[in-house]
C-alpha cells in the first residue's frame, strides 16, 4: 500500500471519529433541550391555572363590586335631588336616603 493510500485511511479514521463525537454531544444536547422544554411547559402549565384561577376570582367578585358602585351612585344622586328641591317635607326627604336601593341576597 503507498503512502498516500496510509494517510487517507488514518484521515478517514480521524475524521470519523470526529463525526461520532460531533453526533453524540449533539444527541446529548437534544435530550437536554428536550427535558429542558418539557419542565417549560410544566412551569407554563401551572402559571396558566394561577392566573386563570386568580381571574375567576375576580370575576366573580367584580358583580359584588359594579353592585356596590351602583349603590354609591345612587345614593349619591338622591342625596342631590335631595339637597335640589328644599321646600319638600323633611321626613319624606329623610326616608328617600334611608331607602335600600337593591334587594339583598
Amino acid at each position: 500500500m503507498s503512502t498516500i493510500g496510509k494517510v487517507f485511511i488514518v484521515l478517514n479514521f480521524i475524521l470519523s471519529a470526529a463525526f461520532v463525537g460531533w453526533a453524540l454531544n449533539t444527541l446529548a444536547t437534544t435530550e437536554e433541550y428536550k427535558k429542558q422544554l418539557a419542565d417549560a411547559k410544566t412551569s407554563q402549565r401551572q402559571r396558566l391555572a394561577e392566573k386563570q384561577k386568580e381571574i375567576d376570582e375576580l370575576r366573580s367578585r367584580e358583580p359584588d363590586c359594579r353592585h356596590q358602585e351602583r349603590r354609591r351612585s345612587a345614593q349619591e344622586r338622591d342625596q342631590y335631588q335631595v339637597r335640589r328641591r328644599p321646600d319638600e317635607d323633611p321626613a319624606r326627604r329623610a326616608q328617600a336616603l334611608e331607602r335600600p336601593r337593591c334587594r339583598a341576597r
